[in-house]
């Protein structure tokens, strides 16, 4: 079997990246592996499709794996032997008019339609693909990403009397602005990852909030980050999918997230400690009760440590290859 691994253009991002190299890190050595990068990425040009479609000219392969944002390339591949990695739709669904429609028309509506098999990373992502496009539920096989396997477990004492506790900023579906609120009276010192905007700056500062801040730093240095930490405060108000969840629980540190999907799915039932992202109240109430509960830190960290296990890159990647399996056989 010959897997072919479609990729959005090169420097880009390295989210999607990052995930699918796990995967073919663990997949099966019988499996063959070739992977095309496309060569263009605006979407608003006519010469990105045209050349886009130019490169997938000579590939040859048994199965060709659109492993996300770029799905429209699924149109110049076979619809039985093609599958779409689905991460997200905000991209394409949170745009309005014309440029909205032309979006959903060839990175969802189409493409969607088009193949025969989708993996949604989450039941989330496939409730979306189901309600927004109207793709039915049964051509839609849920696999979330990988945990990353180089996030090593390294013991620390918790500290509760002044946490250290680690967020993010770079979006605003980070929400920092509530985070700050929820921190306002609380002895701690936040751990901002991620440029600040100005009014959350003077926010930090009107609520006297000890603050540091640390943005464009290195995939080792956001290691150090979760070591040295005592919560990963997530709260976010949307996200594809939650990684930073697993990161921490793999660093073996408590995590205060969300109380909405796909953040619920990631965290497991009980490995974090859940809150309502749009009301500070409750973020501030999930922070007051990890850490004056004594053992409640603790036994999060364990039920979390239990709870990376069902997101190791070898169990994604045999999921994949039964989708994989599957689709050869119906072919």
């Amino acid at each position: 079997m010959k897997i072919c691994y479609i990729y959005r253009s090169k420097n880009i991002s390295f989210s999607i990246e990052r995930v699918f190299a796990q995967i073919r890190k663990y997949t099966s050595p019988s499996i063959e592996q070739s992977e095309l990068y496309c060569p263009r990425n605006n979407a608003q040009s006519p010469i990105t499709y045209i050349k886009n479609m130019w490169a997938t000219l000579g590939t040859k392969a048994n199965i060709y794996h659109i492993t996300g944002a770029v799905h429209y390339m699924a149109l110049f591949y076979p619809r039985k032997r093609t599958l779409i990695t689905v991460h997200d739709l905000t991209h394409i669904t949170g745009v309005k008019g014309i440029k909205g429609f032309f979006l959903k028309t060839i990175f969802a509506t189409l493409p969607f339609n088009w193949v025969k098999h989708i993996v949604a990373i989450s039941e989330c992502s496939k409730n979306e693909i189901v309600e927004k496009i109207g793709i039915s539920p049964n051509k839609i096989d849920v696999i979330y990403d990988p945990a990353p396997d180089d996030f090593p477990y390294k013991a620390k004492e918790i500290n509760l009397d002044k946490p250290r506790i680690l967020c993010f900023s770079h979006l605003i579906n980070k929400n920092l602005t509530r985070h700050i609120k929820a921190l306002e009276g609380i002895n701690c010192h936040l751990r901002i990852l991620g440029r600040i905007p100005e009014q959350d700056k003077n926010l930090l500062e009107a609520l006297n909030i000890e603050y540091s801040n640390a943005f464009d730093i290195s995939s080792e240095q956001i290691k150090k980050e979760y070591e040295d930490c005592d919560i990963l405060l997530f709260a976010s108000t949307s996200e594809g999918f939650g990684v930073p969840i697993l990161e921490a629980q793999l660093t073996g540190r408590p995590v205060i997230t969300s109380n909405i999907a796909p953040l619920t799915e990631v965290s497991g039932e009980d490995s974090a400690i859940n809150v309502d992202p749009f009301d500070v109240e409750s973020i501030r109430t999930g922070i007051k009760k990890l850490i004056s509960e004594k053992d409640l830190a603790e036994t999060l960290i364990q039920k979390g440590l239990k709870n990376v296990e069902r997101f190791s890159p070898a169990n994604i990647a045999k999921q994949y290859e039964n989708v994989y399996n599957k689709m050869l056989k119906k072919h």
